[in-house]
């Protein structure tokens, strides 16, 4: 069985123009914005080898945990024409995500395989599912 511990960083500046519609009283103001966030992911992935009547069988798992810090929730300052301004706060990105995956690998012949992955991040407001499977041949 192999383990490999993992480590991640990551920073995202999002910097974005203002503009200002043309129309009459509901033309919309919206300012420059910047929002800045940094995340952290810290994990574990194993994998392991099987033989099963002389073809080769791989297993493979990780969990991690998925940390969030600065400009959690976007926000944008807008006003209609003349009017007082108003903030919009976009999607909350939680700060605190599990993830985990699990994976098949399987050498049908010498020449194709097929592979199974699945793959979950979940949070106390939110999970995403994905699932994938792959079928090859070498020619």
């Amino acid at each position: 069985m192999e383990l490999m511990p993992y480590a991640d960083i990551n920073y995202i500046n999002l910097d974005t123009d203002g503009y200002t519609e043309s129309g009459g009283a509901a033309a919309l103001t919206v300012e420059d914005a910047t929002s800045e966030l940094t995340y952290t992911t810290l994990g574990l992935r194993a994998s392991t080898n099987v033989d099963i009547q002389g073809k080769a069988l791989r297993l493979s798992a990780m969990a991690g945990w998925w940390h969030a810090f600065g400009d959690t929730t976007p926000v944008t300052t807008n006003s209609l024409s003349g009017g007082t301004a108003f903030q919009v706060d976009g999607a909350p990105i939680d700060e605190d995500v599990a993830l985990v995956g699990a994976g098949i690998d399987f050498k049908l012949t010498e020449d194709t395989s097929l592979s199974i992955d699945y793959s979950c991040q979940f949070s106390a407001n939110a999970m995403q599912n994905e699932g994938s499977a792959r079928f090859s041949y070498k020619f």
